[in-house]
């Protein structure tokens, strides 16, 4: 099971009806909103948090090893799935609702203000984030 299946429970006895699983992770589908926002951030910090222990277990699998490996090969796969692990946790905390990162941001918001206004504040500033990569992909901008 993933940290999004096993966290909702942990933290406040919320149970999740479904799961979709994505290509860049899943998402659990809650019965309800926790009723405090550290709740939620909790919840919301879970996926994340999986993918940074998997980039420093691949660290130190791929770094802390004092003989040399037979093949590079498999150097090289543990430093990809190092990178990707590392990628996949900062595109998943871009303050974009409804990924972990607008997830956190309406947490946040939540307890200066109501859930609603929180939920609305964190889907203008994931619109804004579409926005802003889709110029960036219209003009053909490379990094």
């Amino acid at each position: 099971m993933s940290s999004d299946t096993r966290s909702p429970r942990r933290v406040s006895g919320l149970t999740r009806p479904d799961i979709t699983l994505l290509p860049i992770g899943g998402v659990a589908r809650l019965e309800r909103m926790p009723e405090e926002p550290v709740q939620e951030l909790i919840i919301a910090v879970a996926g994340p948090l999986v993918n940074v222990i998997i980039a420093a277990g691949l660290f130190l699998a791929g770094g802390a090893r004092v003989i040399e490996a037979a093949s590079t090969e498999r150097l090289d796969l543990v430093q990809q799935l190092m990178t990707i692990n590392i990628v996949l946790v900062l595109f998943n905390l871009l303050p974009a609702f409804p990924m972990d990162g607008g997830r956190v941001l309406r947490a946040l918001l939540a307890t200066r203000m109501t859930y609603a206004r929180a939920t609305q504040v964190a889907a203008t500033v994931g619109q804004g984030f579409a926005f802003v990569f889709g110029f960036i992909d219209c003009f053909g901008i490379r990094f």
